[in-house]
């Protein structure tokens, strides 16, 4: 029975989303390669497993094969977009295998569950014969998974934390078991394990909370200002809902003082550039570059006071193209009066005349 669930499990994996195919060839490695009883039927377990999440998965995927020249071209784009990167590859050559550890797990999990977490990795030296293999076995998926999306250079901003999520339960229980085999001789009931890291999680689940809080989203009031100033505006694609405009960030188009008179941007855009600005002797981007220097012109910052995580709360940025200082004053002002509770911060780089 066992063996049918690991296969539906894999099946489901990879049906939700291709990449959960990889739990497949792991567990067919670790039927294999595992000692264990009766270790006749080896064979016919990784049969079965296989043969049940193929048929899970075909099962999911029944109407996309009546369209197979359709999935085809899907599954060939899904391939290049994880093997060239989107619109910001990110090759671990540019990243040292460090990318996802602090820009995904750390904010996920906060500094201190973090940490338990990666002692939670040795947790299998700790444990008795009996459970050193099924922690051996989560540590190992864990790391597989870490490192394939590290190395891969599909690294997309703003939701890049998303690719580290299954390994948050995975990373919980290892820590929690890293404390159990250390304190097992006074606390066989787990109690003090449990309670280390549940305190370690106090700060990330406040942080979530933070993120999720009341309040008002600038995108839900600051494009009604600017559009009453009269002035010529061009937006990115995560500082308005009017999904109709042409957005500032593709290709085609970047803005000029001569085109537009503000551009407004969010941190949700200008973050992946500015990614690539830290990388830039490695790196080239046009778009880059159009970043960089609109970060020189005089601007506007606003947000709700609220950590920006995923698509969650962005930092709104209003660029004088025109460097008209004085109109962004009065955007300021009324800003203020419509969200009290918004930072709004005027920034001019400019030599001081």
């Amino acid at each position: 029975m066992r063996t049918v669930l690991v296969g539906a499990y894999a099946g489901l994996a990879a049906g939700a989303k291709y990449i959960g195919t990889l739990f497949l060839p792991f567990a067919l490695g670790a039927i294999m390669l595992i000692p264990s009883p009766r270790a006749e039927r080896r064979l016919s377990r990784v049969l079965t497993v296989a043969g049940v999440a193929i048929l899970i998965f075909v099962l999911i995927e029944l109407p996309a094969l009546r369209h197979l020249a359709q999935l085809r071209r899907g599954v060939y784009y899904e391939y290049a977009h994880a093997t060239q990167g989107h619109d910001v590859p990110l090759p671990v050559s540019l990243t040292y295998g460090g990318l996802h550890l602090t820009e995904s797990l750390w904010p996920g999990l906060g500094l201190t569950l973090l940490l338990l977490a990666l002692l939670g990795l040795a947790a299998p030296f700790l444990a008795p014969p009996e459970r050193r293999m099924p922690l051996a076995l989560i540590a190992g998926f864990a790391l597989l998974w870490y490192a394939l999306h590290e190395l891969a250079p599909l690294k997309p901003y703003p939701d890049v934390t998303r690719y580290m999520l299954p390994l948050a339960p995975l990373l919980a229980i290892l820590a929690t078991s890293f404390f159990y085999g250390l304190f097992k001789r006074r606390d066989s009931r787990a109690i003090i394990a449990a309670v280390v890291v549940v305190a370690a999680a106090i700060p990330a689940l406040w942080t979530s909370v933070r993120i999720n809080g009341g309040g008002q989203d600038p995108r839900a009031v600051v494009p009604q200002i600017l559009a009453a100033t009269g002035a010529r505006i061009a937006t990115d694609r995560y500082t308005d809902y009017d999904a109709s405009r042409d957005f500032l960030g593709e290709a085609w188009l970047r803005p000029t003082a001569q085109t537009a008179d503000i551009v407004v941007t969010a941190n949700l855009v200008y973050d992946r550039y500015r990614s690539y600005a830290a990388r830039k002797d490695r790196v080239s981007r046009p778009l880059s570059g159009y970043y960089r220097r609109l970060n020189a012109l005089p601007h506007l910052d606003v947000s709700n006071g609220r950590p920006t995580l995923g698509y969650f709360n962005p930092a709104l940025r209003i660029v004088a193209m025109d460097g008209n200082v004085e109109r962004l004053r009065q955007i300021s002002a009324a800003i203020a009066a419509a969200a009290p509770e918004f930072k709004v911060r005027l920034i001019d780089r400019r030599p001081k005349t």
